[in-house]
């Protein structure tokens, strides 16, 4: 994921969550000082506003990242983190739809059912996330592991007498022999061969 769109991410889900967060506290657990007020805190649109402006903000955010990192992590099986991005991949399109439906919905009945909707998977998508960055941050991903990966594919390949894309038979040979615990590309060969 390239830096700008993990900031993004991080920014408008912290930004959304916060506000949604603060909205429920003010909307559901405060008492409106007069019997006659519309609202419990005069704070309260402006944090709904302030809401509904950054939602969409984070939606872009998951878009931008759906294809290089959701998906290709999802279909290529990366085990790190997998679970928790699968907690709160599932959950971003009811999380998504009943934002939307909120808006639109007049029925009493309908809408108290679609904000606990909302409310329920937006709490899930955050822990999902929080929980991904926690353990995504416990093992990061070094260029050791990258480099190690590349080296067991140079040596998988160049056992099966091929090679991998850029790298040459020697390159192959050269991790075939740093595995084996031997010194030098290759155990004595030239690296390019």
């Amino acid at each position: 994921m390239k830096p700008f769109h993990r900031r993004l991410l991080w920014s408008s889900t912290a930004l959304t969550g916060a506000t949604g967060l603060v909205y429920f506290a003010v909307d559901r657990m405060m008492q409106p000082v007069d019997t006659w007020a519309v609202i419990n805190h005069p704070l309260q649109p402006w944090v709904l506003k302030a809401h509904i402006l950054v939602a969409p903000v984070m939606v872009l955010a998951i878009g931008m990242i759906a294809t290089d990192h959701i998906w290709k992590h999802y279909r290529g099986g990366m085990k790190r983190g997998r679970r928790t991005g699968r907690m709160a991949m599932w959950v971003l399109g009811p999380m998504i739809v009943s934002g939307y439906l909120i808006q639109a919905i007049t029925h009493s009945t309908v809408l108290a059912i679609v904000a606990w909707a909302h409310i329920g998977t937006g709490l899930a998508f955050l822990a999902g996330f929080g929980a991904h960055q926690w353990v995504l941050a416990r093992r990061p991903l070094t260029r050791r592991v990258v480099a190690g990966a590349v080296q067991r594919s140079a040596v998988r390949h160049a056992r099966e007498g091929g090679t991998l894309p850029g790298l040459t038979a020697a390159t192959g040979r050269a991790a075939e022999a740093r595995a084996a615990g031997r010194s030098g590309p290759g155990a004595g060969e030239s690296a390019t061969t």
